[in-house]
């Protein structure tokens, strides 16, 4: 018999100081009829925005073209960072209609405070209980990001999460400080080789193993960001195996020797590659995942082959090299920005990241060695995102000389880009330094910046929208 979560206003996702649990209160012996109102919507379509009861916070939804709303149902929470939920949703659909799961993510919950998500996915899981029957072993998490950090931690510290689809980030600094114990979810973590976070998802496997919690990992070739649909149904590929190996799902032969084909196809193309390291990697794959259901011996001894050439133990001593390498540049780099940051940094004396900055393109994101070209990629990324988030914090504290400071150091990472060019010109407006505004503001579109409306609709600039040189500047850009 499978386990109904039957709608009730009683359950409940509540968090305390810092941390949260996810109380889930199943009641068995009130009939249906006593929940309330039966909700239609349609299938085969993502339903933008269902409101969530008693607020003014909405959800995307979408319901498999199979879905039977008398029917326990399979489901994901998905935590978009930026809380759009559609965008949440469409990686996933593929998978949805393959294996039958209903997909919710929040409009609303987002990357930001922590205390705001809770309240409101508090309010989410409420009014998504309320809709549907649910089956309690097949509720999973999944998220991109800080939402995939949100997605472990609802999983660690709830107890009542089947599975977590972790993707392009980790853990919580929380979870990774909690006491170790056994978890009964099993993860499958996605990251891109030009992901900042590829390092760190590779790491997490270690912890993950000291968890005792069933994981694995799959590695794609794209940067951060949501990982395709064909990535996510791999991914629920592998859930699907694990909620048959717990009896969570019956046995489907005609499944497996779908999903063991797609596996061992990646398996032959890592190897056709010369890609011994990968190749190996996916063959084990294979063998933990499949050899109560198959004799594998063909495999084991492939495996053995492949390590027993020279390529195998060379592409992991050369992993392991720039992996070190790696890590000590994103250090040099965070360091020194901690350092400069901290006091008044310094503008316009920028010759360090100068200097750095012109080894890391050239040595590496110019490399004809793919591997170190993917490394330079990795750390710029890093950086990019690390200027970013503190220029806007900056900005939105109204710190207009760091912002600058982040912005400039923009510009020497991407020396031909025009937007951190822009982004100068309007820490300038704020700072109420008219030559220098003008001058970056000139430069930015000279390099390329075409976005007039940008411009236009940009407050810092108001103060000069009737001067001739803001007018004449406007009047030489093509497009509305």
């Amino acid at each position: 018999m499978e386990k109904l979560l039957k709608p009730t206003s009683a359950q409940n996702l509540f968090f305390t100081k810092g941390f949260f649990c996810l109380l889930l209160l199943f009641c068995f012996s009130i009939g249906p009829a006593v929940f309330g109102q039966v909700y239609d919507f349609k299938t085969g379509v993502i339903t933008d925005s269902v409101s969530v009861q008693n607020s003014k916070e909405t959800f995307a939804l979408y319901l498999p073209k199979k879905f039977d709303k008398n029917e326990a149902s399979s489901i994901v929470f998905i935590f978009e960072p930026g809380a759009r939920g559609k965008a949440g949703i469409q990686p996933f659909l593929e998978a949805a209609e393959r294996y039958n799961y209903i997909l919710v993510c929040s409009n609303n919950s987002k990357k930001g405070p922590f205390e705001n998500n809770r309240i409101i996915i508090n309010r989410l899981f409420e009014g998504v209980f309320a809709r549907f029957l649910l089956n309690e072993d097949r509720v999973y998490t999944a998220g991109f990001s800080s939402g995939s950090r949100l997605a472990v931690t609802a999983a660690v510290l709830s107890k009542k999460i089947a599975g977590v689809i972790a993707c392009g980030a980790g853990f919580s600094s929380y979870i990774l400080h909690k006491p170790m114990v056994k978890e009964d979810f099993s993860y499958v973590g996605l990251i891109g080789k030009q992901d900042m976070n590829y390092q760190e998802m590779l790491s997490a496997q270690d912890w993950l193993d000291g968890l005792q919690i069933d994981n694995e990992l799959f590695i794609n070739d794209d940067g951060h960001s949501w990982p395709s649909s064909g990535q996510i149904s791999k991914a629920f590929d592998w859930l699907e195996l694990e909620a048959i190996r717990k009896n969570q799902k019956p046995i489907n032969y005609f499944d497996i020797n779908k999903i063991y084909k797609r596996f061992y196809d990646e398996a032959r193309a890592s190897e056709s590659q010369g890609e011994i390291e990968s190749a190996v990697w996916e063959y084990q794959r294979l063998q933990r995942n499949f050899d109560h259901y198959y004799t594998l011996d063909s495999i084991s001894v492939k495996v053995v082959k492949l390590k027993a050439t020279s390529e195998y133990p060379a592409q992991i001593r050369k992993r392991m090299s720039l992996k070190t390498n790696e890590l000590t540049m994103r250090r040099v780099f965070l360091n020194k920005f901690a350092r400069e940051i901290k006091k008044n940094p310094p503008v316009h004396n920028v010759k360090w990241w100068q200097k750095k900055l012109t080894v890391l393109r050239e040595e590496y994101m110019l490399s004809e060695d793919r591997q170190k070209q993917l490394l330079g990629i990795r750390v710029s990324n890093m950086i990019y995102s690390l200027l970013m988030e503190s220029a806007n914090i900056h900005v939105k504290d109204k710190n207009y000389k760091k912002s600058l400071y982040c912005h400039r150091l923009l510009a020497e990472l991407q020396p031909k880009g025009s937007y951190p060019v822009f982004l100068i010109a309007k820490d300038y407006a704020q700072l109420n330094r008219e030559d220098e505004t003008f001058e970056y503001l000139e430069l930015a579109v000279s390099m390329g910046f075409s976005e007039k409306k940008y411009i236009l609709n940009a407050t810092e600039f108001y103060k000069y929208r009737s001067s001739e040189r803001f007018k004449r500047l406007i009047e030489k850009m093509e497009g509305p």
